[in-house]
C-alpha cells in the first residue's frame, strides 16, 4: 500500500509514519521545505494550497491521510483556508491521479469555524 500523509512532520504525523512503515507500507509525506520526516518516509515537497505541488504527492497512491488541518495561532480567515481550500486541493489531486484512494482526514472541531 502506498499512503501518502500530509501533516507528516506534525505532531500526529511523525507518530503514525513510524508505524505505517514498520507495518510494511511504502509512505509519502506532503512537506514544505526544511521539514525533517521520519526515517524511511519519501518527501514530497509541496503545500495543500499550492494544487500544483499536489499531483506528484498523490500519483498512484492508494490511501491519503489528511492531517494538515491548521487550528493553533491562525485567524478564522487562515484556519477555514487551509482546511476547506487546502482539503479540496487535496480531493481534486487525488481524482485523476489516484481515483480509488482512501482518504481519511483528521480534524479538530476548531478547524469548522
Amino acid at each position: 500500500m502506498t499512503i501518502l500523509v500530509t501533516g507528516g512532520t506534525g505532531l500526529v504525523g511523525t507518530r503514525l509514519l513510524p508505524r505505517l512503515i514498520d507495518a510494511g507500507h511504502t509512505c509519502r509525506a506532503l512537506v514544505r521545505p526544511g521539514k525533517a520526516l521520519p526515517a524511511g518516509a519519501s518527501a514530497v515537497a509541496g503545500d495543500v494550497l499550492d494544487s500544483t505541488s499536489l499531483s506528484p504527492a498523490v500519483d498512484g497512491g492508494t490511501a491519503i491521510i489528511h492531517l494538515a488541518p491548521l487550528f493553533r495561532n491562525a485567524t478564522d480567515e487562515e484556519t477555514r483556508k487551509v482546511n476547506l481550500e487546502g482539503s479540496r486541493n487535496l480531493i481534486a489531486a487525488a481524482k485523476p491521479r489516484a481515483p480509488q484512494a482512501r482518504f481519511i482526514m483528521a480534524s479538530h472541531r476548531a478547524c469548522l469555524r
